[in-house]
């Protein structure tokens, strides 16, 4: 994977030279751009042969678009050049990385045991192959420690994957998820991300707009988009990471109009009638609103299902009624 993430990043480049792309929308793949891939199932299609790397570069770069701020990609050169190769949340997030990384490496207290964990545990040696060392540890740890029918989890990125084990108390794996878990909750970073920054030393990044989707089936209707924002971002890289979020994940999502959105919970509610019933019941509660009123059952059930697409299922709803 690390050779197919270097030559996309070669192909993104190398399209963003040629296209005369503003200067924010180059440089390499972000932790995000790469898990988008990844999820859309776009890596895979590569591997396969069903497609191509100016395929994934012109992904990247249409999601560069609307990521990066829309000045930037008004004026190509100047306002651009402001921020070397990166959108400025990004300089300032990177300007936080190193600031908190400084701070936590420079602590004479030593008040997350850092320095005493790998003192204890790793020999004041750094881990160069995080898997193997989260194994070798699960095995001689043995089972873990079950409370109130629950284990504990330790949470340690490994490249773009998240690798969680079950822990025992007394043993490193528990110390590790308790250290990482404190030095998360006083900086702004991932559990995963402190994890690895006690065990091979990484600088667990800053970012102030993160992300979390859940999608739900059936009902789509019930998934949510968390975000978790920073005071530094501001609203519209708030709104334009929002939007950039939902189009990718549920497309286009349009607000049905008061008819239809009535309609549709009118047909949630009624849904053991037949269309005829249905529509007969509707037609009679629409006495102050004769245009809401359908004449053919054939329509009524286009114009419901439709409705309930819309609602439920985030369809777009294409009636003009």
């Amino acid at each position: 994977m690390i050779q197919i993430r270097e030559a996309v990043d070669r192909a993104v480049d190398e399209a963003s030279r040629l296209g005369d792309w503003p200067t924010a929308w180059r440089g390499p793949l972000t932790h995000d751009e790469w898990t988008l891939l990844d999820k859309r199932g776009d890596l895979k299609r590569f591997v396969e042969g069903q497609a191509t790397l100016d395929d994934l570069s012109e992904i990247i770069l249409d999601n560069r678009r609307t990521y990066v701020p829309a000045r930037a990609a008004k004026q190509k050169g100047p306002s651009a050049e402001r921020c070397g190769n990166q959108t400025r949340r990004h300089v300032h997030d990177v300007a936080l990385t190193d600031a908190f990384f400084a701070d936590v490496e420079q602590d004479s207290t030593d008040r997350f045991q850092v320095r005493k964990f790998r003192r204890e545990i790793l020999a004041d040696t750094l881990v160069s192959d995080l898997r193997r060392w989260i194994q070798e540890h699960v095995r001689r740890q043995g089972r873990p420690t079950v409370e109130n029918g629950r284990v504990h989890l330790v949470a340690v990125r490994v490249g773009d994957e998240i690798v969680r084990r079950a822990t025992r108390l007394g043993h490193p794996l528990e110390w590790l998820r308790q250290m990482s878990e404190a030095l998360a909750a006083f900086y702004p970073w991932e559990p995963a991300d402190a994890a690895t920054y006690a065990l091979a030393g990484t600088p667990p990044s800053v970012r102030s707009l993160r992300a979390h989707v859940r999608r739900t089936w059936p009902v789509l209707a019930r998934s949510t988009i968390t975000l978790t924002i920073g005071p530094t971002a501001t609203p519209n890289e708030v709104a334009a990471v929002y939007s950039r979020l939902r189009t990718q994940e549920f497309g286009r999502v349009r607000r049905l109009t008061p008819k239809h959105a009535a309609l549709a919970a009118f047909a949630f509610r009624h849904s053991g009638l037949s269309d005829v019933e249905q529509m007969n019941q509707w037609n009679r509660k629409q006495k102050n609103r004769p245009r809401w009123r359908y004449r053919f059952p054939s329509v009524f059930r286009r114009e419901r299902d439709l409705a309930l697409g819309s609602l439920l299922e985030l369809r777009p709803h294409r009636s003009r009624r």
